[in-house]
């Protein structure tokens, strides 16, 4: 995860685009940082939910660590699904689905940057933003692939989950539509879990008043309260319980 939108959204003009695998080569040692910082809260077991998992970086990373857990991964485009199939073919522990997490059960059109290839986003805007702060410029090549979409909540009623242990978002902008549609299994199940949600601050998200609409709900049913407001354009959020230490 971790994919900076800056570098999402370099221009193309003068570079030479790199490959998939020397993207993931470099992207790989970023992952592996992130889940040494969020280890402490990483249970021992239980089921991780990966969410805009790409090629799964994220979840080997995390099951290096943390062997005895369980991952439901969702990927929607249909190259990088295939390829984190791929990477969890041989591995019990790993399930990946071709679907994109919302807050409601639809298709969409998932808007993918050629040169970054962790660039995908449904967030028409933020793809296509003119504002003088936007991190798309005209030059930039874009492909379109129609996807599926379905909630947390809907998905885990449809398979009997009522645990999770765990939950990681990153969907370049569309997180707080994930999280929107996490919050009725939260509060069906009373579940906790802590949740690393890729977030965009007030000046460049064009979504911001819901973002921030359902980070308010979540410090409103049980998770610790966090000032947002000087937060770096893009940061991992880490969203605890109450009763948990701090990060």
């Amino acid at each position: 995860m971790l994919d900076r939108l800056r570098s999402w959204a370099r221009r193309l003009r003068g570079q030479r685009r790199k490959t998939l695998e020397e993207w993931a080569d470099g992207h790989a040692e970023v992952v592996r940082q992130e889940v040494e910082r969020i280890l402490p809260h990483l249970p021992e077991e239980g089921l991780l939910v990966d969410v805009g998992a790409n090629i799964g970086l994220f979840t080997q990373a995390v099951l290096e660590r943390r062997p005895g857990l369980r991952a439901v991964l969702f990927e929607p485009v249909a190259k990088y699904h295939a390829l984190c199939e791929q990477r969890f073919a041989s591995d019990p522990r790993v399930e990946v689905h071709q679907l994109a997490l919302s807050d409601a059960i639809e298709e969409r059109t998932i808007f993918k940057t050629a040169h970054n290839y962790g660039g995908n986003s449904v967030v028409t805007e933020l793809i296509f933003d003119e504002r003088d702060n936007a991190r798309i410029f005209p030059e930039t090549e874009i492909e379109e692939e129609r996807i599926r979409c379905t909630t947390w909540d809907a998905f885990a009623r449809e398979h009997g989950i009522e645990e999770v242990a765990f939950v990681k978002t990153d969907t370049e902008g569309f997180d707080y539509a994930v999280l929107k549609g996490l919050v009725p299994f939260l509060e069906r199940t009373g579940q906790r879990p802590p949740i690393l949600s890729e977030l965009l601050n007030r000046e460049f998200h064009t979504r911001w008043a819901e973002q921030d609409a359902v980070v308010r709900r979540l410090f409103e049913i049980g998770y610790q309260e966090q000032d947002l407001s000087s937060m770096e354009w893009i940061a991992d959020i880490l969203f605890l319980p109450e009763a948990a230490d701090p990060a």
